[in-house]
């Protein structure tokens, strides 16, 4: 897919602006919800105490997390252990299968708000899958 932006910017005290246009990939749906593919929803509200921690897992589908309260770190079980930190009132996507852990390094307990989208039919059980650590995070248990 092709996009076209006007941007400005300021050259030699003079403001500039120029149409850019960039090539990206087009959007590849996580899961597709409709008449013919139903999906399930679940929405849950998790509270993790200071110095607590999900633990490593994954979803079978794509969940979306927000914020209440406090401030988590979220890594991911991939090259890096990468982190990113959430504070009150942000939120993220979780994809599919990508193996994660939230720790709550503060000293307030954080407050999750996850809204899942779901094949059809899982179980309430099923919506967390626990993954072993993985090797990219050994520090992070």
């Amino acid at each position: 897919m092709t996009a076209t932006k006007a941007v400005r910017g300021r050259v030699k005290g003079k403001v500039v602006t120029r149409k850019v246009g960039f090539t990206y990939p087009t959007v590849t749906p996580l899961m597709r919800c409709g008449e013919a593919t139903p999906c399930d929803t679940a929405y849950q509200q998790l509270t993790i105490a200071p110095a607590g921690h999900t633990g490593w897992h994954t979803h079978p589908g794509p969940t979306f997390v927000a914020v209440a309260s406090g401030e988590g770190t979220l890594y991911h079980g991939m090259s890096g252990c990468p982190s990113v930190k959430y504070a009150t009132g942000a939120g993220f996507m979780q994809p599919p299968t990508e193996v994660h852990n939230m720790r709550n390094e503060g000293s307030a307990p954080l407050v999750l708000w996850a809204f899942y989208a779901l094949p059809p039919g899982t179980a309430n059980a099923a919506i967390r899958i626990d993954q072993p650590q993985p090797a990219e995070c050994p520090n992070i248990p």
